[in-house]
């Protein structure tokens, strides 16, 4: 049996080493951006060398709340400051660069549906933008926005937003200027980055759910569970790629914050699950039972209520976590020793716990920023499974 179990941690080490070298390798492939600072909506590019660099887009563009136009519509329009509870307005960016210049600016679309104008001219439209939900219709994609200079080397870019999703959206995401082979390669680093890790913690999720089906263990479900979990968080592969073209954008996103808000319950019954008769089983029951109707919340109420529910997860699994943490701390005082394996595992576990609360719930995180998360949940697997569950 032993030798079963280090055979097992052996491969799953290994496993894992592969796992993060690719992570390594694949996050350096995006390259350095070189940085490009927007003031009062005006973006000076004239120096930019848009043929050996991809330059990011800091600053703020000039916001119009609840206003969908552009040009001469803008002019006479009052800006205003951004507040997320604002269900739909336009974004103005002017661009002043070296004429005749193709180019394209990059980046995720708006919360929820997003219309692009370039000096006033319609370029793409994601889902569709409107002053109501009944006129709007939610999606999100990857923007390439095709920029031409002209003449005179001003550009006018207008982002045309609608959110009736839920009620914090529509801040400006991440761009990203350059020529269109350069940003083209850009994306499929990022794409080639977020299908390894994404796809590669589903994987893992369907290792252990195998090995749950032969060794006859619950940790090794929950363990799976968490792995899916994680490796769907991203959107860019949950959304983006794993969803067909035509899914239901309210199903989607229903099931997106349903996975933020399982994040720390799953992984809470995993740590209960690694010690025999750690809780009582009438705690974990109500705290099962407790969530059980948090999950259940996630398909009734309207999706504008629903992104707080991930953190009243997290609210809900704190008082649980410092339960098990007392049990864990009293056991190992009764025995008066501590193994050096134990202490990792629990250091482990309440690093992770830490982890989860940082995931504030960010309902466009297209990018692959979660992974690092992901990776140090998949690290420690291997630590998590070297002892019998059964320690006293």
């Amino acid at each position: 049996m032993k030798n079963k179990r280090m055979r097992y941690i052996s491969i799953t080490a290994a496993i894992l080493l592969v796992f993060v070298l690719l992570m390594l390798l694949f996050s350096n492939r995006s390259g350095d951006f070189s940085a490009m600072e927007a003031q009062d909506g005006v973006l000076d590019a004239t120096s930019a060398d848009f043929s050996s660099a991809v330059y990011e887009i800091d600053g703020e563009w000039t916001f119009y709340p609840e206003v969908l136009g552009s040009g001469a519509e803008l002019d006479a329009a009052k800006p205003g400051e951004r507040d997320e509870s604002i269900p739909y307005g336009s974004y103005r960016l002017k661009i002043y660069a070296q004429p005749k210049q193709y180019l394209t600016l990059g980046g995720y679309s708006f919360d929820y549906s997003t219309r692009v104008l370039v000096n006033g001219s319609e370029v793409l439209e994601i889902g569709k933008v409107g002053a109501s939900a009944a006129e709007s219709e939610p999606r999100i994609d990857y923007m390439l926005i095709p920029i031409y200079t002209g003449e005179d080397g001003e550009v006018e870019v207008v982002c045309q937003y609608a959110n009736f999703v839920h009620r914090e959206g529509g801040g400006l995401t991440q761009m990203h200027l350059s020529t269109a082979e350069n940003i083209d390669r850009m994306r499929r680093s990022q794409n080639l980055y977020s299908l390894v890790l994404g796809g590669s913690l589903c994987l893992f999720g369907m290792y252990f759910l195998l090995f749950a089906v032969f060794q006859g263990e619950i940790k090794y479900v929950f363990l799976a569970v968490i792995c899916a979990l994680l490796g769907l968080r991203d959107q860019n592969f949950y959304v983006l790629h794993l969803l067909p073209a035509n899914y239901n954008w309210a199903v989607a996103y229903r099931f997106l914050v349903l996975m933020i808000t399982l994040q720390p319950c799953f992984l809470l019954l995993l740590l209960q699950s690694l010690y025999e008769k750690l809780a009582k089983p009438i705690v974990v029951r109500c705290y099962a039972v407790l969530y059980a109707v948090l999950a259940a919340a996630h398909f009734i109420l309207p999706t504008q209520d629903i992104a707080p529910l991930s953190r009243i997860g997290y609210y809900l699994s704190m008082p649980f976590f410092l339960y098990l943490v007392v049990q864990l701390i009293r056991r190992f005082w009764r025995i008066r020793r501590t193994s050096t394996l134990s202490a990792i595992r629990v250091m482990g576990l309440s690093a992770l716990e830490t982890a989860l609360s940082a995931i504030s719930f960010t309902p466009c995180t297209t990018s692959p920023h979660s992974m690092p998360r992901a990776v140090s949940t998949i690290t420690y697997s291997p630590v998590l499974m070297s002892a019998p569950a059964g320690s006293k």
